[in-house]
């Protein structure tokens, strides 16, 4: 994985990945009668870059930097980018030629409810219920109530709901109601950051053989 950032379409693209690759990996500035390893592993298409952040480029690099894509480099390659200035670009230039398109969506209610149920075999206190049950049938059936809005929002990124099932379904005591508690977390981001302050004492919890929890 490498960042756009600071490439310039004036630059070819194996030169500059070539520059990059040493710089993170020195090993691969070792030479042998020629050019670099990391030269030598590009030129053999041994290696396929995923150039992250075509929209952090210079916005006046744009389309210069897409029409050097598809016309100079033939290697495989991933591009990722905002919709935005990428659609912008190919509205001059052209798409990134003989490529898929992929746009990541947002996770639904109707994703989650296919998901978390399946992450853990805990029940509720006082039936045979999911844990997760309750939290949603809140977001699937009361989606204008602020709390299931909030939380749906919240979860609507795979990272979120990777911790809250770290959280709720791989660590026992925890109940996944709390986060519709709009009293303690009045905001998505004051519901995030209980997420992410919570996630390591959640993974010390499950794993420490004693079952104390982790103390920082």
């Amino acid at each position: 994985i490498v960042s756009l950032a600071s490439w310039h379409p004036a630059t070819p693209l194996r030169d500059w990945l070539a520059t990059q690759l040493v710089r993170d990996y020195p090993a691969l500035a070792a030479r042998a009668g020629g050019p670099s390893l990391a030269a030598a592993l590009l030129a053999a298409d041994r290696i396929l870059p995923i150039l992250d952040g075509f929209d952090e480029i210079n916005t006046g690099l744009h389309e210069p930097s897409l029409r050097h894509l598809n016309t100079a480099t033939s290697m495989p390659l991933v591009l990722t980018s905002r919709p935005e200035q990428y659609t912008v670009a190919v509205r001059h230039v052209d798409v990134l030629s003989h490529a898929a398109g992929i746009e990541l969506d947002d996770l639904t209610p109707a994703d989650l409810a296919t998901y978390l149920p399946r992450t853990t075999g805990r029940t509720t206190q006082d039936s045979d219920t999911g844990i997760w049950q309750p939290v949603l049938e809140r977001l699937r059936h009361h989606p204008q109530d602020p709390a299931a809005s909030m939380a749906a929002q919240v979860l609507a990124t795979p990272l979120m709901v990777f911790l809250a099932r770290t959280i709720y379904s791989d660590a026992p005591g925890h109940n996944p109601e709390d986060l519709l508690d709009h009293t303690r977390f009045p905001t998505p981001a004051s519901l995030k950051e209980h997420l992410l302050a919570a996630y390591i004492p959640a993974v010390y919890l499950h794993t420490s053989p004693t079952g104390r929890s982790w103390n920082p």
